[in-house]
This record gives C-alpha cells, sequence and structure tokens, in this order.
C-alpha cells in the first residue's frame, strides 16, 4: 500500500535545509528552500526513508526513520559540529573484522576493541569505514556486540554491510527479504549517501547474489539517482564490501567518482580504471590470504586530492634492534654490512632476479599509491640505476630474456615488456579479464614466448610484440592472488591452480594434456622439479610427485605430520586455536627438499627415502601476516641454498644460515622488519629485503 510522505529537514535551530537528499531507498528527492519535501513509499517495499547528511552536520538521532504504518509526517533534525567542515580531513579505511562470538582462533572483539584504540591513538582519523563483513554470522548477538564495541570510539564510525552481516548468509536464499533484518535492526539502510568535507559518500551494497531481482532494481535504481542529483562539484567517493564489477566502474565513471573502497577479497591492492581508484585493504583482525599484514589504509583527503598509504597493526618497529654484524650460531665468520638502501615502495613475496651486476626488484603499492613497479640497482653499490612505475602491484618475480627484454606481470594482469638496461618500456598489453584479475604468479619467458596469467585464465604472447597466441580460460578455479610460478618443460606449461588442481596446458595451442584433482588448495609453494619428475606442495600440507609428461601420481604424503604429531591432543589444540599449518615455500637441491610452513618451520627431507632429516623454526612473527592466525610464527619466503648451507628468512625478521645436512644454526641476524621475499647471492655479498621495503647487502659470506 502506498502512502505520500511529507516533512521538514532542518538544523538544531528549525531552519530549514535546501537541496538535502531523501530516499525511499529507490526514488531520491530534494527539499526546496525551506527544506521541505515530499516522496512516494510503499509498505512491505520500502523499509526506510533516509536523507543525505549534509557536510558539516550530523543527526540528532538517526538518519534514517522506519517507514510510518500510519503517520505521513516524518522530519529530520541536524545539529553542526564545526569539525566536519574540515575540507582537509584522514579517513581509516578498515574491513572485514568478521567479529564473531564462537570464533576461537580469533579473538575478534578484544582485538578490535585494542586496533580501533591504536587507530585513534595513533592515525588520529576524523572518519572510520568498515567495508563489510564486520560480523562472522550476522546474528543480533554479534551485530550488537560489534556496535558496543565501536561505540568505545570517539571517531564517528560507518559500518557497510557485507555477506557475513547476513541472517542467513549460509543459504544464500535470492529473493529472501530476511537476509538483511539483523542489519537493519542494529545499523539502518544497507546502503546510503552522506557527505563529508566537501564530498560525497555513498554506501552501498554489491553482492547481489543476497537480493532479489526486484530489490536489485530498486537499488541501482537509488544508485543512479543519488548520483545524478549529488552536486556536480562534489567528488564522490563509494564504499562497498564485495569489489566492483567492470560494469559498475565504466557507470560511476559517468559521474565525478574518484575512488572506491572495499573489502571481501582479505587482500591489500589498488588499481586505477578510466581515472577511479580503486583500493581494497586485508581484514583488520587477521592477516590477508595474499599474505599482507592486517591494518588499515589511511586516507587524506585535501581539496581535490587525496593520498593512500598503508598502515599495519600491533608492531612497534623501535622494538626491533638490529644486530648488525652480529652471530649467535656455531660459525666464526660473520657477516657485515655493506650498504643498505630504501625503496619508494613494499617488498612482497617477489624473490629479487640478479643479471650482470644489476639486481632487479618487484614493488608493490600498498605503502604508497603510484609507487609500485620495477626498481633496478647496482648489486654492487646498492645504487639506483632506473624505476619503472606501473599502476598496479607487482606481487611477484620480473622474467628477463636472452636477449635482455624484462617481463613484469601485474596484479590487475598487466604484461610490461621493458628494456632490460634502461628500463625503458617496448609494450604493454592486458591479459583477459582486465582489471579484474588478482594475478600474484611470476611470467615465465622461454622461446622468445611470454607464459602469464592469473587462477582464472593463462595465456601465450609474443616476447617481441606482446601478441597473445591463445588464453585458457578455467571456470572452475578461484579468483584469488597464487604466487605460484608455473613450469615450461616437455612442451608443457605446469600449473598449480586453487580450486582445480594441477593442470598441463600444450604450450603451442592451450589445450590440456592432464589434469589431476587432489582435492588439494595450491596457493603459495611453487612447484620443484628433479630429474625424476615434479613436487608440488598446498593446503593442508599434502607433497605430491607426479610424473609430469602423463600427469601419474607416483607418491603423495602428508608433509606435516612429523611437525604436528597429528593424533595428538597437541595437535587437535593447536589446530583448535590457530587453525591448521600450511606450506608457504619449498626448495630442492640434489637429493634434499626443504619445505617452509606458516607455523615457522623448515623441514628438510631425502627424497630418495621419504625420511625427515631434521626440522628448525623461526620466532614469533613480527606482523601477523597469515590468514586467519594469530601470533603464531611463519616463514613466508622461498628457502635458498647455498652449496652445503640453506638460508631461511622468517617475519620474525631473522635471516639464519643453516647446515643443510644436520639443520645447525650456523650465523643469525635481526633486521629490522619482516622478510617475505627469498634472498638473492652475488659473488661474495648476500641481499635481502624486509616487507617495509629496505635492502641490505652483507658480505663475508
Amino acid at each position: 500500500m502506498g502512502i505520500s510522505l511529507k516533512g521538514q529537514v532542518a538544523n538544531e535551530s528549525g531552519h530549514g535545509l535546501p537541496n538535502i537528499l531523501v530516499s525511499n531507498g529507490e526514488t531520491v528527492v530534494e527539499t526546496d528552500i525551506r527544506g521541505h519535501y515530499e516522496i512516494e513509499a510503499e509498505h512491505g517495499i520500502h523499509s526506510f526513508l533516509f536523507i543525505t547528511t549534509p557536510a558539516g552536520y550530523v543527526a540528532r538521532g538517526e538518519f534514517f526513520k522506519p517507514i510510518p504504518e500510519k503517520s505521513t509526517s516524518l522530519d529530520f533534525t541536524f545539529n553542526q559540529p564545526l569539525k566536519q567542515c574540515r575540507k582537509k580531513f584522514t579517513l581509516a579505511h578498515i574491513s572485514d573484522t568478521h567479529l564473531g562470538v564462537e570464533l576461537e582462533r580469533v579473538p575478534t572483539q578484544s582485538l578490535l576493541s585494542t586496533d580501533l584504540k591504536e587507530i585513534e591513538d595513533k592515525g588520529r582519523p576524523d572518519l572510520i569505514v568498515c567495508t563489510g563483513d564486520l560480523t562472522e554470522l550476522g546474528t543480533l548477538q554479534e551485530l550488537n556486540l560489534l556496535k558496543k564495541t565501536i561505540s568505545e570510539t570517539r571517531i564517528p564510525f560507518i559500518p557497510v554491510w557485507g555477506g557475513h552481516d547476513s541472517a542467513d548468509e549460509n543459504s544464500k536464499i535470492v529473493g529472501n527479504q530476511t537476509v538483511t533484518k539483523n542489519f537493519e535492526k542494529v545499523f539502518g539502510p544497507v546502503y546510503f549517501s552522506f557527505d563529508w568535507g566537501g564530498r560525497h559518500f555513498i554506501v552501498y551494497a554489491t553482492e547481489d547474489e543476497y537480493f532479489s531481482d526486484e530489490d536489485i532494481q530498486r537499488k541501482d535504481r537509488w544508485l543512479i539517482s543519488d548520483l545524478s542529483k549529488k552536486s556536480k562539484t562534489q567528488e564522490t567517493v563509494l564504499l562497498i564490501h564485495a569489489p566492483p564489477s567492470v560494469k559498475l566502474l565504466d557507470l560511476l565513471a559517468k559521474f565525478d567518482v574518484s575512488l572506491v573502497l572495499h573489502g571481501h577479497t582479505h587482500i591489500n591492492n589498488i588499481f586505477t580504471y578510466k581515472g577511479i581508484t580503486v583500493s581494497s585493504v586485508t581484514p583488520t583482525c587477521f592477516g590477508g590470504i595474499d599474505t599482507n599484514p592486517r591494518g588499515y589504509s589511511e586516507v587524506r583527503f585535501s581539496e581535490r586530492n587525496f593520498k593512500l598509504k598503508f598502515r599495519s597493526l600491533g608492531f612497534n618497529k623501535k622494538s626491533v634492534k638490529p644486530l648488525w654484524g652480529s652471530h649467535r650460531g656455531a660459525s666464526n665468520r660473520s657477516l657485515d654490512l655493506q650498504w643498505d638502501h630504501e625503496l619508494p615502495g613494499h617488498l612482497h613475496r617477489a624473490n629479487p632476479v640478479v643479471r650482470d651486476g644489476d639486481l632487479f626488484l618487484s614493488l608493490s603499492n600498498d605503502q604508497n599509491r603510484g609507487h609500485a613497479g620495477v626498481y633496478c640497482l647496482s648489486s654492487k653499490s646498492g645504487e639506483p640505476k632506473w624505476v619503472f612505475n606501473t599502476d598496479a602491484s607487482i606481487r611477484n618475480s620480473v622474467a628477463i630474456s636472452e636477449d635482455g627484454v624484462l617481463v613484469a606481470l601485474s596484479t590487475t594482469g598487466e604484461i610490461h615488456a621493458l628494456e632490460v638496461f634502461s628500463g625503458k618500456p617496448i609494450w604493454k598489453t592486458e591479459l583477459p579479464g582486465y582489471p579484474d584479475i588478482r594475478s600474484a604468479s611470476a611470467p615465465v619467458v622461454t622461446d622468445s614466448m611470454i607464459y602469464a596469467g592469473a587462477p582464472l585464465g593463462y595465456g601465450a604472447f609474443k616476447l617481441e610484440f606482446g601478441e597473445q597466441t591463445w588464453h585458457t580460460q578455467f571456470e572452475e578455479s578461484v579468483n584469488r592472488p597464487a604466487y605460484i610460478t608455473p613450469i615450461v618443460s616437455e612442451g608443457l606449461l605446469i600449473l598449480l591452480l586453487p580450486g582445480i588442481g594441477i593442470v598441463a596446458l600444450d604450450k603451442h595451442t592451450g589445450t590440456y594434456s592432464w589434469k589431476i584433482d587432489l582435492q588439494t588448495q595450491f596457493q603459495y609453494p611453487s612447484p620443484v622439479m628433479n630429474d625424476n619428475g615434479l613436487l608440488a606442495a598446498g593446503d593442508p600440507g599434502k607433497i605430491v610427485f607426479i610424473d609430469q609428461e602423463f600427469g601419474k601420481v607416483l607418491w603423495q604424503r602428508n608433509a606435516m605430520e612429523y611437525s604436528w604429531n597429528p593424533g595428538t591432543s597437541k595437535y587437535l589444540e593447536n589446530q583448535l586455536e590457530s587453525g591448521y599449518p600450511y606450506p608457504t615455500a619449498m626448495v630442492s637441491n640434489a637429493n634434499k627438499l626443504y619445505f617452509a610452513t606458516s607455523s615457522g618451520e623448515i623441514i628438510a627431507w631425502d627424497l630418495n627415502t621419504g625420511e625427515r632429516l631434521w626440522v628448525s623454526g623461526s620466532g614469533k612473527d613480527m606482523l601477523d601476516m597469515t590468514p586467519h592466525r594469530r601470533s603464531l610464527k611463519s616463514i613466508l619466503a622461498q628457502p635458498v641454498v647455498a652449496g652445503k648451507n640453506i638460508v631461511v628468512c622468517g617475519v620474525d625478521g631473522v635471516l639464519r644460515i643453516l647446515d643443510g645436512d644436520t639443520g645447525e644454526l650456523k650465523q643469525d641476524i635481526q633486521l629490522p622488519a619482516p622478510i617475505t621475499a627469498a634472498p638473492v647471492f652475488t659473488d661474495s655479498s648476500l641481499i635481502v629485503g624486509t616487507w617495509n621495503g629496505h635492502i641490505y647487502c652483507f658480505t663475508g659470506w
């Protein structure tokens, strides 16, 4: 039954506010010169009447009101604090807090309370935005606990609805209007807009699978109407949970939308599409699936500009003192610092590449927008030679051809070909699906061809001009960042794919040669080749040995059994407390396999006998960089074999040199930040980079 609602939007003195947007969740109208409005609403279709809170005002009560059963009048009154009038302000973007009453592994409620205090004390933002999946199950108990937790901060907090905040999250019943009922009871509408500091902010629901077709049409009509009626001089920021589709970005590009902040993916990523900056952030309470640390994105707004900077939580760098030239092992030799260099961006898990005395580094832009790309410096002196900036992060190693062409692959699927000596661009092309790609795999260059892709699809490109010769789409794969470098061998491109398994494609055509589904999630360790076959490791710790020509599994075993003693009560307690450990990196040498884990272990295996040779471990993580785990030890960097020794770097910031046969510690050195990429050797030097973008060169090796 439709009703006609009338009312006034006024300040605390009773003066009407003109040109204020008023909406029923579908239609948007503006108040007249006296602040009056009139709008139609229908019971059972429209739940709320809400207004766009004007800049410099806060609602006396709420900015929304339920559609009345009998009354046809609704007024809104606003107070005017001076603080919100500033056009220069700071926003803290957090996401995916997953506050869960029964979530034992991660104490999200207490941790969120601590993190909000840290953000408030250190960052001092004017506004905090949490882009969805605020809770684990969307129960009233969880949502009310969240509301109580965020009420402890003095900073205005904007909650954005996400799928986990649904009352029926697991069932995803299309058209079930009850999925948002709990959220609406506690926080109000799941989409609305407000003005702040001269900008227009839109909170929007992007997970259409939770809405009926009619509801989708209504919220889409609202979005277009809101964008059309907002001031044309206003820069617009979109706050959503699930990442925007290309279709949505194309729509936003028609309006003055400059920034999209989202969550859902559990990764750090920034890219620009048609002038729109799109930024996601890792979960606030635990590390991301891209093994970036938990934290938040700080957005500093000025008159017509903004800058983003990622800030980790729970780490005090002043408490870590580097031990230059020190060792605590059995060796009489000592590593001495030759040079160090600070990079403009982050080093993630991309292993450095050394060629002809030059060091090539892949940079992430999680720290500062615009500082992603490829960085070249002298391995002997540390002097910069050139830098090539990319729009999005480079999360894995570059590949260099024999004739001096460097190839880098961005997280959004851009392939860049550069002159290795100068960094000058030769050509650029895009993977199918750009920019909705989460690529963290390294490209492979061989026989004048480039093989590059992401879990959803791989292709072959000619090295000379970047022409695509084939592309194979994997519909059953999962669109998540995988750090696995493919292998080209015997005419095959061998891939480890999350959600599929191990796939071998004909390198000339891209057609399937064989596929193995082992019910194993492949995401982190790259496969290892030896004379007899291919070794692959996946979650939760399975190692498989494969005849790569025919795709036959020769043997498989659980690599974690020795370190975690499965079947014991201790093992079960560890599982409940922190989740199961999983493999993160591995390397082989002769007849040995060295296997790193998320539980901070390095395990040595005899490949001939299957015997465990030794186990060593790391210290407590400086940052929480492993997904869904708390206060544990982890090794993310690939171990490096150096003669009879093996070099292991941990998230504890310690570089360890171990005896490859016995696991005995020979030397160790403390660096001031986590180490997540493998070190490299050049002549008598050892070069290692830390996650925060510092490079150190040690001699005395």
